[in-house]
């Protein structure tokens, strides 16, 4: 790892390095400071919303490996000011909510730096195994008929102290479970489209067909490393910032890939080996924290101003105007959000970044 950061830092500027206060942009940070501790600077998204704000975490981290620390924290008001811009400088549309936020960091500090580290690929080295209930769906009730899960699912969601146990049975296809975001099934897709719709043939569904019902760790992780990063990618070449990714380098790969799985990975300790690293530069009890991810509160930010995005980019005239999707659909989609139902936060998002970046390059020509 000292190779791997060493050959990528920035000789002529500061490097920085995305530090989220997480396991892996930590090790990082640590692993730079410690050789070049004058030459890094940190740089973190905080939110204004306390559930999404692992920012504390991050400065904790970064004060104590004496580096500077670049936080940025922007009003809900400053993301809808810059969402145009950001549907307009993106290639593709892409549905990660944290795309948004990412966009908007490269774009500030590429302004003091020119190279960042980026933890990503960790994941993928070390491993991740599925929850437990995931694990159950796949290798046992995956065997049973659809029809038959879902209503095992619907007697278990009337029994009390049984209906957590729902997701076991109440899937489509077993696929779906390692889906991250709840967004469109199959069957949804398909009436959106108004034709029908096999995913078979997509790269995710013949990469989870190599391996057994229970190979869960290896099945997994052949996902995780196969998921085109965009919000990364897109933020790094609208911004020109050179993004790179340590965690990739050939030698670390093939020596952590050759290590027993127990080095990387238990279920009483996720992360092992890197745990094990990061404790070496920085005290746990500054990092060994609960956390959740880089995320993005965006249920609120579609809700901002009385759903001021929607009523510009999936208003029904915008929505007929491009003629992609089945209208009445996307209508009622959007409706029952706006009427309060959480439930399609995610469908809706997915809507609002597909018509807004067709509305945005169908502008520009």
């Amino acid at each position: 790892m000292r190779e791997s950061i060493a050959a990528r830092l920035d000789d002529a500027r500061l490097t920085g390095v995305f530090l989220s206060g997480g396991i892996d942009s930590a090790l990082l940070c640590a692993i730079a400071a410690d050789m070049k501790p004058d030459a890094i600077a940190a740089f973190t998204v905080g939110f204004c919303e306390p559930g999404y704000d692992e920012a504390p975490i991050a400065t904790g981290i970064a004060d104590y490996l004496g580096v500077r620390h670049h936080l940025f924290t922007y009003e809900m008001a400053a993301y809808q000011e810059a969402f145009s811009g950001f549907l307009a400088d993106i290639d593709l549309p892409f549905a990660d909510p944290a795309g948004l936020p990412t966009w908007l960091l490269y774009r500030d500090c590429r302004v003091l730096i020119d190279v960042a580290l980026d933890g990503t690929g960790a994941d993928t080295l070390v491993g991740v195994m599925p929850a437990r209930h995931t694990r159950l769906a796949i290798q046992y009730a995956a065997l049973a008929p659809e029809r038959l899960r879902r209503f095992g699912a619907a007697l278990l969601r009337q029994i009390p102290g049984l209906a957590g146990y729902t997701p076991i049975l109440d899937f489509e296809a077993p696929q779906d479970l390692l889906v991250r975001w709840k967004g469109w099934s199959r069957a949804e897709i398909s009436a959106l489209c108004d034709t029908e719709v096999n995913l078979d043939g997509t790269r995710f569904y013949r990469i989870y067909r190599q391996f057994s019902r229970g190979q869960h760790f290896q099945r997994y992780n052949a996902l995780l490393g196969n998921l085109p990063d965009d919000r990364i990618h897109q933020a790094a070449e609208g911004s020109g910032l050179r993004v790179r990714f340590p965690y990739w380098d050939g030698k670390v790969m093939r020596l952590i890939q050759e290590l027993p799985q127990a080095y990387r990975h238990t279920e009483a300790q996720p992360k092992r080996l890197l745990r094990a690293l990061l404790e070496r530069y920085v005290p746990r009890p500054l990092w060994d924290l609960p956390k959740h991810g880089f995320d993005f509160p965006f249920v609120s930010f579609l809700r901002l101003d009385d759903h001021a995005l929607l009523d510009r980019y999936l208003s029904p005239g915008v929505v007929r105007k491009h003629a992609l999707l089945r209208p009445a659909l996307v209508e009622r989609y959007v409706g029952q959000f706006r009427e309060g139902d959480d439930s399609l936060s995610f469908r809706v998002w997915a809507l609002l970044i597909l018509f807004g970046w067709i509305e945005q390059h169908h502008a520009s020509g």
